[in-house]
């Protein structure tokens, strides 16, 4: 899991740059041989979240926190 940190990023459908765009969430699963790792599968998946509500110690991140939900707490 990554979370993007660079303002100046825009949207271009490559998830090798949006996943660094800000206020997203990058996350793999699966294998991570190529990403010299030692998991060994037969299928990777990988996605961006566009503001995810990411929570640390109960305490909601600024990007998210005008959508975090209370009860999430």
């Amino acid at each position: 899991m990554s979370i993007g940190l660079n303002k100046n990023v825009t949207p271009t459908g490559s998830m090798r740059t949006d996943k660094k765009m800000y206020a997203t969430s990058h996350i793999g699963v699966g294998d991570t041989m190529v990403l010299g790792g030692t998991c060994h599968a037969k299928l990777r998946l990988e996605g961006v979240i566009r503001h995810p509500e990411i929570s640390v110690d109960g305490q909601c991140s600024r990007a998210a926190a005008a959508s975090c939900s209370t009860t999430d707490l």
